[in-house]
Formats: C-alpha cells, structure tokens, sequence
C-alpha cells in the first residue's frame, strides 16, 4: 500500500543510531524539545519516525499499516507532521492498529503528509507572522497552518512544538496532537478511548451508514452530541457493573441516538447566549444555549454540557456532552 504517489523506488542508505544523535537531540518532556537542524548527513522521514523515542508511537502506527518504507522516498519533497507520543494519549491506538482498520489508520497516516516541502519559520518563503496558509494533504483533505503574532505555530489549531525538522526527502514539524479531522464521525468515535460505547450503540442501533454519510441535505454535514461513556453509565448502567449490558440497552436506541444529531453543521462559535433551537434526525428539536462557562444542549428533560467542543469531522462536527439527551 502506497502512501506516496512514486513510480520510482529509490533506495536509501541506512544511519546509524549514533550518526542521528548527532543530527538529534532530544530532552523528553520538555516545551522546547530540540529535535535538530540541517545536516551533510540528513536522516529520511522514516529514519527520523523510527531513530528519535519521543515518536515511537508514530513509528509504530507506521509499520502497522506497511507505510514507512514510503517515507523513505528520496524522490519527493514531503511535510510530515509527526505527532509525538503523548499526542496520542487521546486516540484509542490499539483500535486504530486493527488489521481491519488499516484504511481508517492510512487515512489518519496520510492526512498528516503534505506533498510538497512547507517550511514553517526556516526557508525563503517562511509563513509570515499574523498569518496562516491552507494545503493539501495525500489523503484528499486539506490541514491549515498558523503562526500567531506572538509566537507560536498551529496546524489545525494542535500546537507544532518543533518546527521545520530537516530531512533528505523534506520536512518534519513535531506536533502535540494527532490531526483526524480525516475520519468520519463513526470512526472519529471508533479511536477516541472516551466514546467506545457510542461506537458500539451505533453498530446496534443500525445508524452506521447515517453517521458517515454527509447529512439528509448532502453537503451540509452532520452535527453529533456525542455522549461519553461515563454519560452512557449514568443512564444505562442499572446493575451498576461499569459496562451497559445487552439487557440495558433500551428498545427505542435508535431514536435515543438519532436525538443526539442535527443535519448542518453548528460550532459552538455560532450559538447564541438566547439559545437557539435545531431538528434533529430523530424528528424532536435539542437547544443549544451559550452559557458564561460553555455550551449547554437541552433535550427538555436532561440539560447537558458540551464538554469537548467543535471537534473537526470529515462529515461535519461532533461536541463530546455529559449526559445522554432522551427524545
């Protein structure tokens, strides 16, 4: 499986570790983490995922899903945003590596490259500060860099903690996040360790292909409540053994989860302090309300607050909530 578009194998000579703890040096744990500069001796991409330990993780993802070799590719100039370990303390990385998630783990893999050299603060054409600049990535979507004012460098709003990381076959940027705004709201719930009984509950009430698809109006995208697994205990866990057991889960789920998603998409961004009140796909109305500490979604008998906001999805936006909203 080609993660790069190449009609030429090129192949690459092995350095060893100590030649890249020349090139390298790593301080774990630390904001201003140095991981190198231009050398005569410059590591691939690869070399770089599989040779620095803050990226083992990344490393990892790689070889499970056979793409590290295409990192090695000495024909075309790439950005690589690599996430670093403690990046993926949020992501489910057990479920990701499933041989039968390899797509969704190449798609996820793909979104972080770029094909084409982007330098971010080093070069001849660096991102000016104030500023941002959009581009595509191998897997179809695009992915958004930012420089603040200040200081300070984004990409999809997740923090670049290193910079411009020379490589022989382009440029690496060290990020503290991993970008999946590639995946749909099925497989966003799938790798996201706080939302695996929501992704199980799909799967039995049926709502599978709507939850990928882009909405009743086609292209305006979805927007899902979507409720964590202590919010799913609360409400459904009678026996109170810490899992909802078959026995559990109520006869009308697909209308409990239908309840929990709008066709459009709506950021917390757009919601008024009045409230502001939308149909969702089960056919009853939710209102979003701005409130001095956040958002808030009433259902009319349960009030929940919009714990982890604005979550970027290819089908839309998803908001993590507190409580299970009933229709």
């Amino acid at each position: 499986m080609n993660l790069i578009p190449t009609t030429r194998t090129v192949s690459y000579r092995l350095v060893t570790a100590f030649a890249l703890a020349l090139v390298f040096v790593v301080t774990t744990g630390c904001d201003d983490e140095d991981l190198g500069t231009s050398n005569a001796t410059e590591p691939t991409l690869a070399e770089i995922a599989r040779s620095v330990p803050v990226l083992s993780t990344l490393n990892t993802a790689l070889q499970e899903a056979g793409l590290d070799e295409q990192l090695e590719n000495n024909g075309t100039g790439l950005t690589v945003f690599m996430p670093q370990n403690t990046a993926f303390d949020a992501v489910e990385v057990n479920e990701l590596t499933l041989p039968q998630n390899e797509d969704i783990l190449t798609d996820v893999l793909s979104y972080h490259v770029v094909p084409e050299v982007v330098k971010i603060e080093e070069g001849s054409n660096p991102i000016q500060p104030g500023t941002q600049e959009t581009y595509p990535t191998l897997e179809g979507g695009t992915v958004t860099i930012r420089v603040a004012e200040g200081g300070g460098v984004t990409v999809n709003g997740v923090p670049i903690s290193n910079p411009d990381v020379d490589a022989a076959n382009g440029v690496a940027h060290v990020a503290d996040g991993v970008l999946l705004e590639s995946l749909d709201a099925v497989d966003r719930a799938a790798v996201a360790p706080q939302f695996s009984i929501l992704r199980r509950l799909i799967d039995e009430a049926g709502l599978e292909e709507t939850l990928r698809g882009p909405g009743p109006n086609a292209d305006d995208g979805l927007t899902v409540f979507a409720p964590s697994d202590e919010a799913f205990l609360a409400a459904l866990d009678a026996n109170g053994n810490g899992r909802v057991d078959d026995s559990e889960v109520p006869n009308n789920l697909g209308d409990i989860l239908a309840h929990h998603v709008v066709d459009g998409e709506i950021f917390a961004s757009d919601i008024p302090s009045g409230g502001t009140s939308a149909p969702t796909l089960e056919g009853t109305e939710v209102t979003a309300t701005a409130t001095g500490d956040g958002v808030t979604i009433d259902s009319g008998d349960e009030v929940a607050a919009v714990a982890a906001p604005d979550v970027r999805i290819e089908n839309g936006v998803v908001h993590g909530i507190d409580t299970v909203l009933l229709p």
